[in-house]
C-alpha cells in the first residue's frame, strides 16, 4: 500500500508524486490516471471518469473538440441549474454562431487569437455588441469549466478583448403624465385597456403582466405579487397549468381558456349534465389540448378527442401521458369527417361534447353529428347567438334541450360561456 510523504497510508489506487496526488485504475484493459492537489479531489475525479467510461461518454483529453465539451458542459453543469430562458439562449448562440467557427477545433488548440478573430468577424458581420457579449459569456463559461476539469491549462477567452461600443447608447424615455393620459384615452375601446392601465400604474413589464395568476393579486392588502414572467422561447414555447387534478402543457399555437378558476366550474357542470356512465363512449369535438377529454376520461369507458390543429393534438397526447390516462385517444382530423367514419363502421357513441369557436358549428358538422345520433350532446359555447342558431337545427332533427347553465368566464364584460344539454 502506498504512503504519502509523512508515511501515512494512502487509499487504494492513489500515490503521491511531489506535491500532487495521482489516482490510477484499469478499465477494459486500459490504464487511466487523474491528478490533483488533494486526495479528495483525485477520488472525485476518478469517480467521475469511471462514470463516463461506463456510460461511454468519455473522450480522451487530447482529442476533445469544443462541440463535444460544450455538450457535456451544457448538460452536466448548466441544465437544471439555470433558467430555461438562459439555457435556450446558450443553445441559440452556440448553434448559430460558435459551432460553425470553432466547434470542430480541439479545445486544447483554441488560442486567444481564435477568440479575437471570432469577435472581429462578428463585428464585420454587423452583430450588436450585446450579442457578442453573450457569445463571449458562453465560451468563457464553457472553457473555464474545462480548465477546472484539467482539460486545458488556460482559458483563452481571457486573452481576447471585446470590441468597444460604437455609437451612442439608446436612451430610454418615459412617457409624460400627459402622454399617458392621451394613450389611455385612445385605449378605452381596447379589450387590453385594464392591461395597459396596470402596466402604467405599476411599471410592470409585459412578460411580468402576462405571467400573473389570480392568486398573485392580494385584494385585501392592495398588492400584486410579481413572481414569474411569461417568455416565448423559440422551440419551447409553452406554459403549464393544472385543472381539476390534471397537469397540462399548452403550446403557443394551442387554444386554452384564460380563466382557469372558472373553467373548473365550467367543466364540472358540463360533466354533471352529461351524467356519464362507466360504459360510455364519448367524442370530444374541438378538443384542443385535451382539457375536457382528460377531465371526463375517468368517468367513461373511452373518449376520442378530435382537433384540426396539429400542435394541439401533439400537446393532447403528451398531456394524456403525463397524467397517466390510457382511455383517451386523440386524432388530428376534421370532427365531422371523424364522426362520419364512426357511422360507416356502425360504431355507437353515447355522448358528443361540442366546444366550437365563436362562429359555432358548420352545417356540415351538424349534419354528421345528427347522423351519428348520440344519445346526448353537451354543447359549450362562447357565443350564445351562434349556439342558439345551432340549437334550432338540432331541435329540428329531434333533439330536446334539457338543461342550460351560463358561466361567467369573462368578468366585467358582457360575454359568457354557456352549457347546453340536449337529448333525443
Amino acid at each position: 500500500m502506498a504512503v504519502d510523504k509523512r508515511g501515512r497510508k494512502l487509499p487504494k489506487g492513489i500515490r503521491q508524486r511531489g506535491n500532487t496526488f495521482e489516482g490510477r485504475f484499469m478499465y477494459s484493459g486500459t490504464t487511466y490516471s487523474v491528478q490533483g492537489t488533494t486526495i479528495t479531489k483525485v477520488q472525485k475525479d476518478m469517480t467521475e471518469l469511471k462514470y463516463k467510461l461506463e456510460h461511454e461518454i468519455y473522450v480522451a483529453k487530447d482529442k476533445i473538440t469544443l462541440d463535444e465539451w460544450y455538450k457535456t458542459w451544457l448538460e452536466e453543469y448548466k441544465k437544471n441549474r439555470v433558467k430555461i430562458g438562459t439555457y435556450t439562449s446558450y443553445e441559440k448562440y452556440y448553434q448559430s454562431i460558435i459551432k460553425k467557427r470553432l466547434g470542430s477545433r480541439q479545445i486544447s488548440e483554441i488560442r486567444g487569437e481564435h477568440i479575437q478573430k471570432l469577435y472581429n468577424d462578428l463585428v464585420k458581420e454587423g452583430y450588436a455588441l450585446s450579442s457578442i457579449k453573450v457569445v463571449s459569456a458562453v465560451l468563457n463559461g464553457c472553457l473555464k469549466q474545462a480548465m477546472k476539469n484539467g482539460l486545458i491549462e488556460r482559458n483563452p477567452v481571457g486573452l481576447a478583448e471585446l470590441p468597444r461600443q460604437t455609437g451612442k447608447k439608446k436612451e430610454r424615455i418615459a412617457l409624460t403624465k400627459e402622454q399617458q393620459d392621451l394613450f389611455m384615452e385612445y385605449a378605452k375601446e381596447s379589450y387590453l385597456y385594464h392591461f395597459f392601465a396596470v402596466m402604467l400604474q405599476t411599471g410592470m413589464r409585459k412578460g411580468e403582466m402576462q405571467g400573473l395568476k389570480y392568486s398573485d393579486i392580494d385584494k385585501k392588502q392592495n398588492v400584486i405579487h410579481v413572481q414569474r414572467t411569461l417568455k416565448y422561447i423559440e422551440g419551447q414555447g409553452y406554459i403549464e397549468d393544472t385543472l381539476l387534478g390534471n397537469t397540462y402543457k399548452i403550446s403557443m399555437k394551442s387554444f386554452y381558456q384564460i380563466n382557469p378558476r372558472q373553467v373548473e366550474v365550467l367543466y364540472s357542470k358540463a360533466i354533471e349534465y352529461a351524467k356519464f356512465k362507466p360504459t360510455d363512449v364519448v367524442i370530444d369535438a374541438y378538443c384542443g389540448i385535451g382539457t375536457i377529454s382528460l377531465t371526463l376520461a375517468k368517468h367513461v369507458k373511452k373518449v376520442y378527442g378530435v382537433e384540426v390543429v396539429p400542435q394541439a393534438i401533439v400537446d393532447a397526447k403528451e398531456n394524456a401521458e403525463r397524467n397517466h390516462i390510457t382511455n383517451a385517444e386523440f386524432v388530428c382530423d376534421d370532427a365531422g369527417h371523424f364522426m362520419t367514419e364512426f357511422v360507416e363502421r356502425n360504431e355507437k357513441v353515447d355522448c358528443v361534447m361540442v366546444d366550437p369557436p365563436r362562429k359555432g358549428c358548420s352545417t356540415e358538422f351538424l349534419e354528421r353529428l345528427t347522423t351519428l345520433s348520440p344519445e346526448r350532446i353537451v354543447y359549450i359555447s362562447c357565443n350564445v347567438a351562434t349556439q342558439a342558431r345551432d340549437l334550432t337545427y338540432l331541435v329540428e332533427k329531434g333533439y330536446k334541450p334539457l338543461n342550460v347553465q351560463p358561466v361567467d368566464m369573462f368578468p366585467h364584460t358582457p360575454h359568457i360561456e354557456n352549457i347546453l344539454l340536449l337529448s333525443k
